[in-house]
């Protein structure tokens, strides 16, 4: 069967050289994958910063304007069902959402505002039930990174560091911990360890498995400046942009299969300002920007590769992959001006062929 298919494949794209420069595909030992735009969502004038899918449904966090619940259930015609706070309510920062397992609950970064708690029991309905302040002393940082697990809320808060909220009652959450010791962008939770992205600092590991009492057990240098951090296995997966005039960004990978000693065992440069990162089976999905979605081959940790790309119709900011899609919230700028237009992008990672 599969000597069959290496025929197929060989002879599509033969025939696709005649009509196309470039083919973006994905080749896999089943089926030839030919990523592409299938819906978009436009219609809110803000930039989407973060994403979070659940079930037929995409919560999208809007920096200006709040949390966005969009239906997916039709993902070429995915539309707004409700949003919460409502934007006349204040210029609402987000950047980040989060949903913990099976939870009710949505958590919002959201800048100088702290962290909203959104009650989601009903996605057309949602409801704000709470703030949580980390605009904490000494530094006075933003909420801009946020994870969920469980009764705990983890956010990234820039020169804050990190910031742990009990939540087990959504509407008297509690910090029971901050530790600003180092520098915190975006923040991924795994096991007993938070996983930060921190800046031209790297990757810092810290010890969460009291909540109470965080401690750093480690830290690794990276190429670039860290943007986003995913972790999947023994493996930490960190975006970085790169200095300079040109906008770059790469692909760090580190291996932490002993949290105490983590080690970069490989990168790959990103074309465009690498954003975002999510990791799905063989492949990291990576939000750059103006160069839209890329995605590796990460089959092979150490021989990471580009393999296809799709061009979204904007800045790509964050970047969520489930069942066989890939939603991308980017933000694009209209007509040269410093407005942005947001989108919502979904692209099909089907089996074509």
């Amino acid at each position: 069967m599969r000597g069959y298919l290496f025929i197929f494949i060989t002879f599509y794209i033969l025939l696709s050289g005649c009509y196309k420069s470039h083919t973006p595909f994905i080749i896999t030992e089943e089926c030839i994958i030919e990523p592409k735009i299938v819906g978009t969502f436009n219609s809110i004038d803000q930039a989407a910063r973060g994403i979070y899918v659940r079930g037929n449904y995409a919560y999208v966090a809007y920096d200006g304007y709040g949390l966005a619940v969009i239906d997916i259930t039709d993902p070429q015609n995915p539309h707004l069902v409700s949003s919460e706070p409502q934007p006349s309510d204040f210029d609402w920062r987000a950047f980040d959402v989060a949903l913990s397992y099976n939870s009710a609950y949505a958590y919002l970064a959201s800048g100088y505002n702290g962290v909203l708690i959104i009650d989601i029991t009903d996605p057309r309905q949602p409801q704000l039930v709470s703030i949580v302040d980390t605009h904490l002393p000494p530094q006075y940082p933003h909420a801009i990174g946020i994870y969920a697990l469980y009764n705990y809320v983890y956010v990234a808060n820039m020169e804050g560091g990190l910031v742990i909220i009990d939540v087990t009652d959504p509407q008297e959450p509690q910090i029971v911990a901050s530790f600003d010791s180092v520098y915190a962008d975006e923040i991924y939770v795994s096991g007993n360890y938070a996983y930060l992205s921190s800046g031209f600092d790297g990757l810092s590991i810290i010890d969460v498995g009291d909540p109470g009492n965080p401690q750093l057990v480690a830290s690794a240098e990276i190429r670039g400046y860290g943007t986003d951090v995913y972790v999947s296995g023994n493996y930490a997966y960190l975006t970085a942009s790169m200095g300079g005039g040109i906008r770059s960004g790469v692909l760090n990978i580190i291996d932490i299969g002993d949290p105490e000693n983590p080690q970069l065992v490989a990168s790959v440069d990103i074309p465009g300002y690498a954003s975002g990162v999510y990791v799905s089976g063989d492949y990291a999905y990576v939000a750059a920007e103006e160069m839209g979605l890329q995605i590796i081959d990460i089959s092979t940790p150490t021989f990471p590769h580009i393999v296809s790309f799709v061009q979204t119709s904007g800045l790509a900011y964050a970047i969520y992959v489930t069942d066989n899609y890939a939603y991308v919230a980017n933000g694009f700028l209209a007509d040269g001006s410093n407005r942005y237009q947001s989108s919502l992008q979904i692209v099909s990672l089907n089996c074509e062929y």
